[in-house]
């Protein structure tokens, strides 16, 4: 490829109008780089870069040739010296920053590679008097993205290139061994080096630069570019270059001159103060003594510059962007400097100490988040470094006015965190809460004297307080308990009879009259926060009761003060209940009036409820019914009066046939809410009396009608599982009659993504009623394992032609295959099992095993294999003799497992000598299997309890079919391994014999 076709080419491909020849060039452009050599495609573009005035071209130029990894010392030289020329040439096409600063780029990546070796004057030619007149910013630009390349990594190249600079010599012999090189002294003092002839370049820039951007009459813009480009250079040198260079008067006071000329209102050098600031934040970072940074303070006069130049009081008398930065160099200094003043007596007096503390607070008081959350760090340190000797009172005391000041939300804030503004807005008060619990933290009741003094300050009665002071202090009151110790801080606090009458004072007033919904949420909020005091004090907890229940709380007309009062209500009622059994009585003087309200809210309010409000509420109902100590011809009235309406509702929508079929996903979303609903209800109820078991019955009834009307829809099955789960707790053996219906429907609709619920209700049942589940799994055990077989193969429907089946669809496949082995070994652990031999099953009971079989012996997952390993040892252990006859399944039904055919058993033991014995040893011997490994050792221990009963109860087979006629005949073990076996006298033996078997070589 020619020069000329390579600048056609490029042309064609930043031309957007032709999108089909924009393709194409990009294509060959690619080719032509991919299938090129380094040095073949610099010797191009050098013929490019000396033809060519298009800017574009220009650009894919620099870029190409900043990519090339291979090029030769001389062609880097020849294509640097026409880039320099070419620059210099001053031509229009130059004149974008963009290529100005990829040119500054590209001479950054050729000091890297040739300096000092192959061009050793290289900052002597940026520094040439011919470059500084015509391109200044060249030599600026280059500076700088070589310091930012020495602030990225520290690599052997830019250490040795920083050295160079600083005037130290690298040791020959250590840089041809290629060790870490270590500089020795430097050779030359630290303004003759090159480091100092480059700031001796730079200074003067900046100052010329400075004086000509205040200057109306000439180009102010490309001037202050120049300055800022200065500012960024002496940035990156401050970390690296001798401290004397960055001490130096004429750097100080440039530095000092660009932030003085930058506080101005509406100054137009004001990204120049930023810029000054940043470098004097790098100077106090760089590593040193304590004592030395504060000398560095005190000579340096920075902190009185500041106070001198920045108007940190009034708001936008200095320009935010370098208030910001400000506030970060007083948050860097004092982190770094104010530790020490707390570790020594009476340093706290200290000019230094007294000027960061004045600037400090000027900060953190700034009406400004980004401004005030820049010191946040310094405040907390100012508290926790003072562990021997507690922060002086008047400075505490100040912190925390000013953080209450600070955590008030501003007039108009509209509490809409999702708006982008306000969000950070609440970011900036989450970290002042971290914040103050520091301050509790470190003195507790300077904070409670604090809190109690701010609560006293305002105006009566509470409700017509200023929202934001009101709002702020009742968060304070929230978050004193996070900061107490010993934790739990609850406990502590409500203990300490100044803030129980803080909070007595709070209950009593007439807070929940107040206008703003934010301030009743949060007084709420910390109501059931510091719930204790109301089991304490019944009639403050009536005052609360009152309001949550009325039109200042469920009642209320905002909807998100409804939909916090439903959650806080059950907080409280779940809080109040939680404990001795006597605690949930202190609400039963209530609970008439609370349903009463609770359901006035549900009659008239349902449709503007979310769900999770509706099952906040129901939830509530339960608590107040099943916990409070009610008697059960009460409990029974209460629940009958809650469920009639909502059972009826349900009715009413089923009984639109035609409605539902039009529209089922609308009638099931809020069919499905009614089922979660009773389900959340019955939570209260642990061992519910009788009659709320006929209720309960009866809600059974109208759901599964439900389920029957919309087992296709996919929330109503769902909330069914809930519910039924929930039933199962509660109703006992009551519910045994509905659950073949109820399986039947969900195993025939279920899909892979609820097929999970389906067998945790399957192993519920087993474990719940062990053989008694048998009538009630009977029916639905193929069903079950036909719908887990059509999911398996549904999920490898669309194999990929590289692996045949796609990861994440082989993922939804080994999940399905992990609940079939599951519920299968769920049936046999719980003796369950005779729904094996059913008439239903018993013809399928083969196919069970083998499908188990595989599972025991090529299962990938080792979890997998140990279960279905535990399935055939559970049968076995149950079927030999082994195995509890007789244990409870409930309070009501005592298990009566039916022993299965001796036929069944002859030809299962069978089974599992021929077949699984095999099948499994020869697993282990695989070369992947790993005994040492925690989860694959758990298949061996439970294959060496299969061994162990076989060993115990059916010692002949064992020695004849086992020993002698796998062991010995088929796997060919030695004599010694055989022996071992037949040694054993328990578990624990057996699970070594397999082990040494595993690991003796064959």
């Amino acid at each position: 490829m020619t020069p000329q076709e390579l600048e056609q080419y490029v042309q064609l491909a930043a031309d957007a109008s032709n999108s089909q020849n924009q393709q194409q060039a990009m294509s060959l452009l690619f080719q032509w780089v991919s299938s090129s050599t380094d040095t073949a495609i610099a010797d191009i573009l050098l013929g490019v870069l000396k033809a060519t005035q298009k800017e574009v071209v220009l650009f894919y130029c620099l870029t190409t040739y900043h990519r090339l990894s291979q090029t030769t010392v001389e062609q880097r030289a020849a294509f640097r010296q026409e880039l320099l020329s070419q620059v210099m040439g001053n031509g229009s096409c130059w004149n974008p920053v963009y290529i100005r600063t990829k040119v500054g780029v590209l001479l950054t990546s050729f000091i890297q590679v040739d300096f000092p070796h192959a061009w050793p004057n290289a900052f002597n030619e940026l520094q040439d008097p011919s470059l500084l007149q015509a391109a200044p910013d060249i030599f600026l630009r280059t500076l700088v993205t070589l310091t930012e390349e020495f602030g990225k990594d520290e690599t052997e190249v830019n250490t040795k290139i920083k050295d160079l600079l600083r005037g130290f010599t690298v040791n020959e012999h250590q840089q041809n061994q290629q060790q870490q090189q270590q500089p020795s002294q430097p050779s030359v003092s630290p303004v003759q080096s090159m480091s100092g002839q480059l700031m001796g370049t730079v200074l003067p820039m900046l100052g010329q630069s400075l004086r000509a951007a205040t200057n109306t009459s000439l180009n102010t813009q490309e001037a202050l570019s120049i300055a800022l480009l200065c500012l960024s250079v002496i940035k990156g040198m401050m970390p690296w270059v001798d401290l004397s260079l960055c001490l130096d008067e004429t750097t100080l006071s440039l530095l000092f001159s660009s932030l003085s000329q930058s506080a101005t209102p509406d100054s137009i050098v004001a990204d120049a103060g930023v810029t000054a600031m940043e470098c004097l934040q790098e100077l106090i970072s760089r590593g040193m003594d304590d004592d030395k940074k504060i000398a560095l303070l005190v000579r340096t006069g920075v902190l009185e510059q500041i106070n001198a130049t920045v108007n940190l009081t009034v708001v936008d008398e200095s320009p935010i962007d370098v208030v910001m930065e400000v506030a970060k160099f007083i948050n860097l200094t004092g982190l770094a400097v104010v530790p020490m003043f707390s570790q020594q007596q009476k340093q706290e007096n200290h000019p230094i100490y007294v000027q960061i503390l004045e600037l400090f607070f000027r900060c953190f008081a700034y009406d400004d988040i980004d401004v005030s959350g820049a010191v946040i760090p310094f405040a907390g340190l100012l508290v926790t470094s003072h562990e021997k000797e507690p922060l002086q009172e008047q400075v505490f005391g100040q912190l925390l006015n000013v953080t209450y000041r600070q955590m008030r939300y501003p007039a108009d804030f509209q509490y809409d965190h999702e708006d982008d503004d306000e969000a950070e807005e609440e970011m900036y008060r989450v970290e002042l809460r971290k914040l103050n619990q520091k301050f509790v933290r470190a003195a507790p009741e300077a904070c409670l004297q604090f809190l109690c003094q701010i609560l006293s300050q305002l105006p009566m009665p509470l409700s017509t307080a200023q929202t934001p002071d009101v709002e702020a202090a009742l968060r304070l009151v929230y978050h004193y308990c996070e900061g107490v110790r010993p934790p739990p801080g609850l406990k502590v606090v409500m203990k300490n009879e100044t803030f129980r009458n803080l909070l007595v004072r709070l209950h009593t007033s007439d807070i929940t009259f107040h206008s703003h919904q934010e301030v009743l949420i949060m007084y709420y909020d910390t109501s059931v926060r510091y719930y204790p005091l109301l089991k304490d004090q019944p009639e403050l907890l009536q005052l609360l009761l009152d309001a949550l229940t009325g039109n200042r709380g469920l009642q209320h007309p905002s909807s998100r003060v409804r939909s916090r009062c439903c959650y806080m209500l059950l907080r409280l009622i779940r809080s109040i209940g939680k404990g001795k059994a006597a605690n949930s009585s202190v609400l039963l003087p209530y609970v008439d009036n609370a349903i009463a309200g609770i359901l006035q809210l549900l009659d008239t309010s349902s449709g503007q409820l979310r769900i999770d409000d509706i099952l906040n509420l129901f939830e509530s109902i339960g608590l107040l019914l099943g916990k409070t100590g009610l008697d059960p011809a009460k409990q029974q009235t209460l629940l009958t009066q809650v469920m009639t309406p909502h059972v009826r509702s349900i009715e009413r929508v089923l009984e639109q046939g035609q409605s539902i079929a039009q529209n089922p996903d609308a009638h099931g979303e809020m069919l499905a809410g009614s089922i979660a609903a009773i389900a959340y209800l019955s939570k209260g109820f642990k061992y519910p009396s009788e009659g709320i078991q006929m209720v309960l019955v009866e809600a059974l009834r109208i759901n599964i009608a439900v389920l029957e009307a919309l087992p296709f829809n996919d929330d109503v099955r769902n909330k069914m599982y809930i519910f039924v789960q929930r039933m199962i707790l509660c109703l006992e053996d009551k519910i045994m009659p509905s659950m073949p219906r109820i399986l039947s429907l969900v195993i025939a609709h279920c899909t892979s993504e609820d097929i999970l619920d389906v067998a945790q209700l399957f192993n519920q049942l087993c474990i719940k009623y062990k053989s008694n589940a048998v009538p009630v799994l009977d029916a639905n055990l193929l069903p079950f394992l036909q719908k887990c077989q059509t999911l398996s193969t549904m999920s490898t429907a669309a194999p990929t032609p590289e692996n045949g089946v796609a990861p994440h669809l082989r993922t939804e496949q080994l999940s399905i295959h992990k609940l079939t082995y599951a519920s299968m070994q769920h049936v046999a652990a719980y003796r369950a099992e005779a729904i094996f031999f059913s008439p239903t099953n018993s013809s399928n009971f083969e196919n069970i095993l083998n499908s188990m079989l595989d599972g025991a012996i090529h299962a990938e997952d080792p979890l997998m294999k140990k279960t279905c390993i535990m399935f055939f040892k559970d049968l076995l252990d149950n079927w030999t003799g082994g195995g509890n006859q007789n244990n409870d399944a409930s309070n009501h039904a005592p298990v009566v497992v039916t022993p299965p055919p001796q036929g069944f058993v002859e030809g299962y033991v069978r089974f599992v000598v021929n077949s699984l014995v095999s099948g499994v040893v020869a697993s282990f011997l695989e070369e992947n299997f790993n005994c040492e490994d925690a989860n694959q050792w758990r298949s061996v221990s439970e294959f060496a309890a299969i061994l162990e009963v076989l060993r115990e109860r059916l010692l002949d087979l064992y020695l004849q079919e086992v020993l002698m006629g796998k062991f010995t005949n088929t796997f060919r073990f030695s004599q010694a391994v055989v022996e071992n076996f037949r040694l054993v006298s328990n578990r624990k033996q057996m699970e070594t014999a397999l082990k040494n078997m595993i690991k003796t070589p064959r």
